[in-house]
C-alpha cells in the first residue's frame, strides 16, 4: 500500500503513468491470505495503518481498486462457501464473537489492564526499542524537499501507533498481538539511520539499556525462577540460560557503545542477546518442551497397548497426543473447554456422539464397565476420583500433568473382577 501511494503521488506531480494498481493487486492478495490464516482482524489490521496515511496524501484510489478487490474475493470466497455450506453459523460466529466480541466484551477471557501492551511491546522489540526512544528527535526531524515530516517516516509511525492504541482499547490481550508491530520499528530505525556517515542517534541509549537488562540477568538469575508460574524442572532451567543471556547482553552493549559510530559493527553488537537466546536457552526449551509434549505419555501408552486400542480423555486433552499417537482420540466432556476452542465451547452439544470424539462427561464410566474394545483412559493427575475408578486397570505412566491406565477389555475386566 505504501507503495501504490508512492507511485500515485509521483504520478500525480511528474505526469508519468505509473499509478499503483499493481502494488495496491499485491497488497489485497496478501491481506487474503491474511484472511485464511488468521480471520477477520487481517483485513483490519493493515487499513487501520494505510487509509490515515492516504487520507493525508489524498491517494485512497491506492487502497480501493476493483482488480484488487477481486483478487481479494477470488483467495476468500472459496473457502467461506465451503466453510458455510458445512457450518452454517461459522461465518456470524468469526465476525461477531471472534472478532466484534473479542474486542468490545471480555467474555474469551482474555482481558488485560489498560498499560498491558504499553508494558509487552517495548520489551518484544528489544533493544531496538531503546535505540528508538534515543532517536526520537532525529526521527520527526527528518523533512521532505517541502519542509513536511518524510513519509516514510510517517507511515512507519502511524504503523506502530495506530495498532498500539486499537490493541489497549481491545478487551483481548495477549502478548504476541504486538508482532506485527515489530517490522516497523526495524524500518523506521533503518529510515532514521540512512545515509549517515558519522554518528547513529539512539545507538548509545540502546548500548547501556543492554548493559543494564543483563546486569539484571546475571544478577537475578536465582530470584527469575521465582517470579515465572512454572513447574520445578522448567524453574530449575532458568538460571543457567539467564545467566548465558546476561553475559551476552553486557558484552553486546559495551561492543555497541564503542562502536556507535561504525554501522556494521554496532548492528553486530545490538543483534548478539538475540542471536545467543537460541544457544542460551537449549536446557529451558527443553524442560519447557517435556512438560508440554505427550511424547513420554504416547511412548507408554504405546509400548503398554496395540496400535487399535481406543484412547480416551477422562477431562483432559493433551493436545500432542493425537499427534504422537497418529491417531483420534475420545475425550469426555462437559462443556469441551479442554480443546481450547472457543466455537466448540459454543456447540460441544452438536459435536457430542456418532461421528464426532467428543463424549457427555459420565460417558468415560461406562466406558471402562462395559468396554467393548481396548480402551486406555487419561486422566488429570490431580482427578483423584477418576484415578480412584481408573485403579481396577493397570497403571500405564504418571507424568506431572497426566495419568494413563489400561488397556481395558471384556477379557482384562474378567480377569480383575475374578
Amino acid at each position: 500500500f505504501y507503495l501504490a501511494t508512492e507511485e500515485r503521488i509521483g504520478s500525480g506531480r511528474a505526469g508519468g503513468v505509473g499509478k499503483g494498481e499493481g502494488w495496491t493487486a499485491l497488497a489485497w492478495v496478501s491481506i487474503g491470505f491474511g484472511v485464511l490464516t488468521k480471520g477477520p482482524i487481517a483485513i483490519l489490521l493493515p487499513l487501520l495503518v494505510v487509509v490515515p496515511f492516504a487520507l493525508r496524501y489524498r491517494t485512497l484510489r491506492s487502497i480501493v481498486d476493483p482488480i484488487a478487490f477481486l483478487l481479494f474475493a477470488a483467495i476468500v470466497t472459496p473457502w467461506l462457501l465451503a466453510v458455510s455450506l458445512r457450518i452454517p453459523d461459522f461465518l456470524e460466529y468469526a465476525l461477531i464473537t471472534e472478532t466484534a466480541g473479542r474486542f468490545s466484551t471480555s467474555e474469551l477471557g482474555r482481558t488485560g489492564p489498560i498499560w498491558y501492551f504499553l508494558a509487552i511491546f517495548p520489551a518484544a522489540a528489544l533493544p531496538w526499542t531503546l535505540v528508538l526512544a534515543g532517536a526520537g528527535r532525529s526521527c520527526v526531524r527528518q523533512r521532505d524537499s517541502e519542509g513536511h515530516l518524510d513519509r516514510r517516516i510517517l507511515f512507519l509511525l502511524l504503523w506502530i501507533t495506530v495498532p498500539l492504541v486499537f490493541f489497549t482499547l481491545s478487551q483481548s490481550k495477549r502478548p504476541q498481538y504486538v508482532l506485527p508491530l515489530v517490522p516497523a520499528v526495524a524500518l523506521l530505525i533503518s529510515a532514521i539511520w540512512q545515509n549517515r556517515a558519522n554518528g547513529f542517534p539512539g545507538a548509545r541509549w540502546g548500548s547501556i539499556g543492554l548493559i543494564v537488562l543483563g546486569l539484571f540477568f546475571v544478577g537475578a538469575s536465582k530470584l527469575i525462577p521465582s517470579l515465572v508460574p512454572a513447574n520445578p524442572e522448567v524453574a530449575a532451567a532458568i538460571p543457567e540460560p539467564a545467566v548465558i543471556l546476561g553475559a551476552a547482553s553486557v558484552g553486546g552493549g559495551v561492543l555497541a557503545w564503542f562502536a556507535h559510530r561504525r554501522l556494521e559493527l554496532l548492528l553486530l553488537a545490538l543483534s548478539i542477546p538475540v542471536a545467543a537466546i537460541p544457544f542460551s536457552s537449549r536446557s529451558l526449551m527443553k524442560a519447557i518442551g517435556n512438560d508440554r509434549s505427550a511424547e513420554v505419555l504416547a511412548d507408554a501408552i504405546t509400548a503398554a497397548t496395540d496400535s487399535g486400542a481406543r484412547i480416551i480423555g477422562v477431562g483432559v486433552y493433551p493436545p500432542s497426543l493425537p499427534f504422537y499417537m497418529r491417531r483420534t482420540m475420545i475425550v469426555a466432556t462437559a462443556d469441551g473447554s479442554e480443546l481450547t476452542s472457543n466455537y466448540l465451547t459454543r456447540h460441544v452439544r452438536q459435536y457430542r456422539g456418532f461421528g464426532f470424539p467428543l463424549r457427555r462427561i459420565d460417558w468415560w464410566q461406562e466406558a471402562l464397565i462395559t468396554c467393548p474394545e481396548p480402551s486406555v483412559f487419561v486422566a488429570s493427575v490431580e482427578d483423584a476420583v477418576a484415578r480412584e475408578a481408573l485403579e481396577r486397570l493397570n497403571l500405564i505412566v504418571v507424568t506431572d500433568k497426566y495419568v494413563a491406565y489400561g488397556p481395558c477389555g471384556l477379557e482384562t475386566l474378567a480377569q480383575t473382577e475374578h
